[in-house]
């Protein structure tokens, strides 16, 4: 499975994760915005270290 499908079946699995747990559509939203962030976050650093 390539990164891409890796990181979109995580966001899928988080969704349904919250769904089932009946968390309210706005914190689902502010959950998987942080998530993102985190991640974007993350791969700059690991991004920019290795370039250095």
């Amino acid at each position: 499975m390539s990164e891409m499908q890796t990181k979109t079946s995580s966001i899928a699995l988080l969704n349904n994760g919250l769904n089932l747990m009946n968390v309210s559509f706005f914190w689902q939203l502010v959950v998987k915005g942080w998530v993102i962030i985190v991640a974007v976050t993350i791969d700059k650093v690991r991004t920019s270290s290795s370039a250095a």
